[in-house]
C-alpha cells in the first residue's frame, strides 16, 4: 500500500487508516519470540552514561540525530537521580524553543526506571512540557529518562526540572 498524498493533519489518523488496510489482509500472526523486545529498552551494545541529576537542579538538554536511540527507534537522554522512599520528586521536561536548524517543537516523554524496568511514565501529547510525580518504593539510583515520541525523526531542545513538592 502507498499512501500518496494525505491531508489527515497528524500522522497517527494516517496510520490508523494503514492497520485497518493491514488487517482486511488477513495476515499471520508474528511470532511471539518477536513480541519479546522491550520498546523502551536500548538495543544490546548501545551504552549511554547517565548524566547526574538532583533535586532542586534544572539542566537543559537535546535530543536529536546523533543521539542513540531506543529500541522503538526513540531519540532519550539518561539522568541518574538518588532518591529516599519517603519523598515524592516532580519532574517537569519543557520544550525550549529554538531558531536553530534542525530543531522543532518535539514531543517529550519521562520515564522513571529502576534498573531496566519502567517504574512512572508520563507522555508529553503535543504540548509544550510534560510533568510526572513519582514516589519510589525503595531507596536508590533511579534512571530518569527524556525521550522523544516514538521513531519519528523529531528533534529539539529541553529544559528537565526535578523538585520535591511540599510537603502536605
Amino acid at each position: 500500500m502507498v499512501i500518496a498524498r494525505s491531508n489527515v493533519p497528524h500522522v497517527n489518523v494516517s496510520l490508523a487508516y494503514f492497520a485497518r488496510a493491514l488487517s482486511a489482509l488477513d495476515l499471520p500472526a508474528l511470532p511471539p519470540r518477536a513480541l519479546r523486545a522491550d520498546p523502551l529498552a536500548r538495543p544490546r551494545g548501545v551504552t549511554v552514561r547517565a548524566r547526574p541529576l538532583s533535586v532542586g537542579d534544572t539542566v537543559e538538554g537535546a535530543l536529536d540525530w546523533g543521539d542513540p536511540r531506543l529500541a522503538n527507534g526513540a531519540h532519550a537522554d539518561d539522568y541518574a537521580l538518588d532518591l529516599s522512599p519517603d519523598r515524592t520528586v516532580s519532574l517537569r521536561a519543557s520544550r525550549v524553543a529554538t531558531r536553530e536548524r534542525g530543531y522543532g517543537p518535539v514531543d517529550l516523554v519521562l520515564r522513571v526506571l529502576d534498573r531496566d524496568r519502567v517504574v512512572a511514565e508520563s507522555l508529553g501529547d503535543e504540548s509544550a512540557s510534560t510533568t510526572l510525580r513519582f514516589t519510589p518504593p525503595r531507596p536508590g539510583r533511579y534512571t530518569v529518562r527524556v525521550t522523544t515520541f516514538g521513531p519519528w525523526h523529531h528533534a529539539g531542545r529541553y529544559a528537565l526540572r526535578a523538585e520535591a513538592p511540599p510537603r502536605e
